[in-house]
Formats: C-alpha cells, structure tokens, sequence
C-alpha cells in the first residue's frame, strides 16, 4: 500500500519514481574553479603543512610529501615566525627558508606564492638559486611593485602590488621570464614576458635550491630582507603555467583551492 506523509507544505510519497522525472543534484559552480595543487602538478607549501614550537619554524612540509621540504636557510636568525595569517617576516632579519634541489636541469617552471605586506616592502620573496652557478632568479616585492628577474640584471619584469593579500607568479622557460600578480579571488589576466637570454637559460642547468623569504645560504644584504606574511608557496617544477590560457586556467584552480584550504587555528 502506497502510504502519504505531509510536513507543513511538503508532501511526501513512498512510491518509486520512473528515473526520467528524477531531478540529478546540481553540481556546485566552485567546485569547476578549485582544484588540489598537487592534482594540478604543483609542490604545494601550505600553512597547515608549517612545522613549528612556539611560532619558532623548524620546517615547511610540501603537502602530500611531494617535493623537498623547506628549513631554515644557514644564516637563518629565527626571526620569521608563525601566526594565524602565515609565515611572518621581520624587515632586514634573516627568517629565510630552503629546499635543497627543488629543481634540476629546469627548463620551465612557475614559482606562485600568496603573500600580504602592509607597507609594500616584501623584499625577497621566492628564488630559485643554482648551485653551480653565480646568477639566480628571483620574485620579490619592492617600492610597491612585484618584481622578477635574474640576480645579473639581463632580465627585469615589474607590476604594481594589488592591495591586500595578493599571488605573485614568476614563470620561466629556456630563458625567458613571464609575471603575474593579482589579489585572492581574481586571476592572472595580466601577464608580463621578457625576452629570451641563453646567459640565463644556461645558468638554470643542474640543480636549483628554492629559497622562500631570502636569496640564498650567505648572510647576505638586510635591504633584501622584507616585511610580509606568507600564507602558500607552490612551486611547478617543469611546467610555465603563464605561457598560455590552459596553463593560467591550472594556476587559477590551485589558487582558488589554496585559498579556500582549512587553516589551523
């Protein structure tokens, strides 16, 4: 016996329905905009994966255990710290960290890190720092401009800072740069290139150290030590994702995700 229940306007009946006028769940816009880093070919350091005692970092886990794992840099002061917000650091005070062969023999890859400077002033954000050689690549923020280039100045892209928390991207392949920078929720529409170097092309050969808040392992200039909080750092070891819409398309689903990712308190 086919039996009825009504709960104020809503009728219910406990009879099987002929699938044609089932209604399938619709499925949620978002989920099409988000995407894991790692199922998009990214190392992802996120603030979940930060290892630490008492603030005071020991280590930067990339999730899911793919890709090396970021330690304080040897000239490393103690002086990032971590908050509720990301990884914290001090104007002219080494809190740098470092992943020993992040890359090998790279002809493309992309460096994207979620960062916030209330003055403008990140300094040394990402670099990717070969260990056989004197030049290097690096992102940084500086006068109220995101920039990346190499340490020999053959080549140098800059773009305004968005205001608040924002993604800067530096990509690179066979010797070309390409940056992006945009605010959380919105994508990378503009997209800066420079001109090809061999000089740079064959400084990148061998393995790389990535570098996250400093340039390298020496004491180095306090000028190149900013102000900032990093929240995510992902790194794609063979792909340029700002080189065409199918790249920018993948970066832009990790972003979301990133943002969108569970903090621990």
């Amino acid at each position: 016996m086919q039996e009825v229940f009504r709960d104020g306007d809503t009728l219910y009946l406990d009879i099987d329905l002929p699938s044609a006028v089932l209604l399938d769940e619709q499925p949620d816009p978002a989920d099409d905009s988000r995407r894991h880093p790692n199922e998009c070919g990214a190392v992802w350091y996120s603030q979940s994966t930060v290892s630490h005692n008492d603030g005071v970092i020991s280590e930067w886990l990339p999730q899911e255990g793919l890709g090396q794992t970021l330690t304080p840099a040897k000239p490393h002061a103690g002086a990032s710290q971590y908050t509720r917000d990301g990884i914290g650091f001090v104007m002219g005070e080494n809190g740098g960290l470092a992943a020993q062969d992040a890359l090998v023999d790279a002809h493309s890859f992309t460096i994207a890190v979620r960062v916030h400077s209330d003055i403008g002033e990140g300094r040394s954000l990402a670099t990717l720092n070969p260990d056989d050689h004197k030049n290097y690549l690096y992102l940084y923020e500086k006068d109220g401009k995101v920039g990346f280039a190499d340490q020999s100045d053959r080549l140098q892209l800059s773009l305004p800072s968005p205001k608040g928390p924002y993604w800067a991207v530096g990509s690179y392949h066979l010797g070309r740069l390409a940056l992006s920078c945009f605010s959380e929720g919105q994508t990378p529409e503009t997209v800066i290139t420079s001109e090809s170097s061999m000089d740079v092309a064959a400084s990148m050969l061998g393995a790389s150290t990535l570098f996250v808040g400093c340039r390298s392992h020496r004491k180095g200039i306090v000028k190149t030590l900013g102000q900032s909080v990093m929240s995510d750092v992902m790194l794609w070891i063979d792909r340029d994702c700002l080189d065409d819409t199918e790249g920018r398309e993948t970066l832009n689903q990790a972003c979301r995700y990133a943002e969108h990712a569970e903090t621990p308190e």
